[in-house]
């Protein structure tokens, strides 16, 4: 009976309120203030935000967002309750790029780029956040229903060939030369999404 309680108050949980007790878990204050020290004080860091604010990596995510997956995406999860455009549209803002809309509506530093990273993953929960994407795809209909879609073969699919663009593959040289462990990342998301590596 407790548990056919709690399920019933879980059922009427958005996606947006799931995505909330993910955020909730990370140490954003903290992040933010070794982000700020870094971004002041490390010149490889600081050589990332220059890239990040680069014509290369704006062409990028133009196109990534002209996409018809990803148009699609942001408006599965726009329609999910969870408010993407706000934050694809922050990040356009940033990069002048124009806005998506709703298909439906320094100092010399001896640190690194890759100690940056490692300050960072170290007060991110990691454990917990997998434990509880697991969790969400058992108690929430929403989530389970956003997880399948992210681990779908078409989902895949997109993944891939945004993956093999030749933008793609540059930026994964540029941060591997800054010491960021891109096959590890991609062996967690794709641990994470269920995919079976064929390579």
């Amino acid at each position: 009976m407790i548990y056919l309680l709690v399920s019933t108050v879980k059922s009427t949980r958005t996606l947006n309120d799931d995505f909330q007790d993910f955020i909730a878990l990370i140490p954003v204050d903290q992040i933010e203030a070794i982000a700020l020290d870094y971004i002041s004080n490390d010149a490889e860091v600081q050589a990332v935000l220059e890239y990040l604010q680069s014509d290369d990596f704006r062409a990028i995510v133009e196109e990534v967002n002209a996409s018809e997956e990803a148009i699609d995406l942001y408006d599965y999860l726009y329609k999910s309750g969870v408010d993407i455009y706000t934050f694809v549209n922050n990040l356009n803002d940033l990069l002048g790029l124009p806005h998506v809309e709703p298909k439906t509506r320094s100092l010399p530093s001896k640190r690194t780029f890759r100690e940056f990273l490692d300050e960072v993953e170290a007060i991110l929960p990691i454990d917990d956040l997998i434990a509880l994407y697991k969790e969400k795809q058992q108690s929430s209909p929403d989530f389970a229903a956003f997880a399948d879609r992210i681990s779908s073969p078409e989902f895949h699919a997109f993944v891939d060939n945004i993956y093999n663009s030749d933008g793609i593959k540059a930026l994964i040289v540029r941060f591997e030369s800054l010491g960021v462990d891109v096959d590890r990342i991609i062996k967690i998301a794709k641990e994470l999404l269920g995919w079976v590596d064929t390579e």
